[in-house]
């Protein structure tokens, strides 16, 4: 169920998802065959190994794909034991699905730009996909003023002057893909 909903939610976001795992063996066959761009890795995993030993056996076996690792357990040992081990971040299960997507924009060198905040992406993204300020303020739960100041600087960040040019942006950074 969770790998479910996460598959939603990223899917729902603009993300493909091009693989699954139920457990660590078959979580590090998908990497070495895949390549992703970003691994997704539960930190508790049935049977062996974990998402810590799955992330220390990618980073010693070369693999530079950022991760992810999700928790249900909120202890700061395990968040530096995930993060020594070379997981880009650490977001725990019961947070608010903005702090899964801020760690995943921040993990997505090619999905981030060094001048906007995860934030700004993620707004860029809902833009460029055609939605109204009022609506995407609604999915991110704040208000519409908020999203009116992170349009606002979108633009002068950018040196746009209209949606169209957002959103040419976007496609061009790889924020969006229409269709």
């Amino acid at each position: 169920m969770v790998r479910t909903g996460l598959k939603l939610l990223l899917q729902s976001r603009g993300y493909g998802v091009v693989g699954e795992a139920s457990n660590g063996e078959a979580a590090l066959a998908l990497v070495a065959e895949l390549q992703p761009d970003l691994l997704l890795l539960d930190l508790a995993m049935p049977g062996g190994p974990d998402g810590l030993q799955v992330t220390a056996q990618l980073r010693q076996r070369g693999f530079a794909t950022p991760i992810v690792v999700i928790s249900m357990y909120d202890e700061e040992a395990l968040r530096q034991a995930a993060i020594k081990a070379g997981a880009n971040a650490f977001v725990l299960k019961q947070a608010p699905e903005t702090d899964l997507l801020d760690a995943i924009a921040r993990s997505l060198p090619t999905l981030s730009s060094p001048i906007l905040t995860a934030r700004e992406s993620e707004i860029l993204r809902w833009l460029a996909e055609g939605y109204g300020n009022k609506d995407i303020a609604g999915r991110l739960n704040i208000s519409v003023k908020t999203v009116e100041t992170h349009r606002a600087h979108l633009f002068l960040k950018l040196g746009l002057q209209n949606r169209a040019d957002l959103v040419r942006y976007a496609i061009s950074q790889g924020f969006f893909q229409p269709g």
